[in-house]
């Protein structure tokens, strides 16, 4: 089965996210995981269309920008044919789809480069945004100051309410990640995320899917490494009916099944039911030895689940027992 779009109705929205919609000035919109930045994207996009003037969705990573296509295709399909890559759109050839745009509204701009978002600057009159700092997982990409500094006459606006997640799956973020300012206005609770503490972890997984998969749910499984990703795809790819996306894909298919083996990285902006991390044992490991992995990634990679947070590890971890549950296989 394929991804399960579920955009929430334009009348659903808050009243301070619809604020941005209501907004005549380009915009500067800013909020944690799960608070409707990219909902709100969508919609921008939209009402461009609606008022009979064109605009531009942007974001970096692939996997998202599917997500915005399929979101906004069920909507309008002309306007979702202006849903691009802000990388694709640097490219010489590209910049043809700028032309004559009255908006570009970039997704997950913390992702790009102090160049690259200048380069886009030039391209419209109006240029919106969207960005998470604490999600910014490249080491090359534009500081806080330095985007405020490009667009200083932007009406900035923060979302504050996390819709996605669930209290327990954020109490045990902050508990991991102390070091984060993380919003805690959260209405949802859920189960605690669990930790199963194991070997092999692969027959767990399949437990995990054999137990919560269904048409209009959601699963990610995710690792920090594309080999990972790769390893655990070709093993269980003939049991159940999966995708797997990482950057280093000769063929980048970018179609999503409901059960979705990919990196923190291109995970970031989509959202699933049920979210597992395996080998977490290696957490302290990876954070503190190697450059491509940060508290960041994890905090991308938590941040994706709706209900349920299962962590795989080979041993127990050293924090408060009170935010996780631990079950041993």
């Amino acid at each position: 089965m394929d991804y399960f779009f579920s955009l929430p109705k334009i009348i659903d929205l808050t009243i301070q996210q619809q604020s941005v919609l209501y907004e005549e000035d380009p915009v500067s919109l800013s909020g944690g995981a799960g608070t409707g930045k990219s909902v709100v994207s969508i919609y921008k996009h939209l009402q461009n269309y609606e008022k009979g003037t064109s605009s531009i969705l942007m974001t970096y990573t692939k996997s998202l920008q599917k997500y915005l296509f399929q979101s906004i295709k069920q909507i309008n399909p002309e306007a979702s044919k202006r849903v691009h890559s802000a990388k694709g759109c640097l490219i010489p050839k590209n910049k043809k789809y700028c032309d004559g745009v009255f908006e570009i509204i970039i997704d997950e701009a913390q992702d790009l480069s102090y160049s690259d978002i200048k380069i886009l600057k030039g391209f419209s009159k109006i240029l919106s945004y969207g960005a998470d700092f604490n999600q910014q997982l490249y080491s090359d990409c534009i500081t806080k100051e330095e985007i405020k500094g490009l667009f200083p006459e932007n009406e900035e606006i923060n979302l504050e309410e996390n819709f996605r997640n669930t209290k327990e799956i954020i109490n045990f973020t902050k508990e991991i990640i102390p070091d984060f300012k993380i919003n805690s206005n959260i209405e949802k609770t859920s189960e605690k995320p669990i930790l199963f503490v194991g070997n092999d972890y692969e027959s767990q997984v399949l437990k995990i899917i054999e137990n919560y998969s269904s048409d209009k749910e959601n699963i990610a499984i995710l690792f920090p490494f594309a080999k990972n990703v790769q390893y655990l795809f070709e093993k269980i790819k003939s049991q159940v009916d999966c995708s797997c996306y990482h950057s280093k894909l000769e063929n980048k298919d970018t179609n999503i099944k409901n059960i979705h083996i990919t990196t923190f990285k291109s995970s970031k902006g989509l959202e699933f039911d049920t979210v597992i991390i395996p080998e977490f044992n290696n957490f302290d490991y990876y954070i503190n030895n190697m450059d491509t992995v940060s508290k960041n990634d994890y905090y991308v990679a938590f941040t994706r689940s709706k209900t349920n947070l299962f962590l795989i590890s080979s041993e127990d971890l050293d924090i408060d027992k009170k935010t996780y549950d631990m079950e041993t296989f």
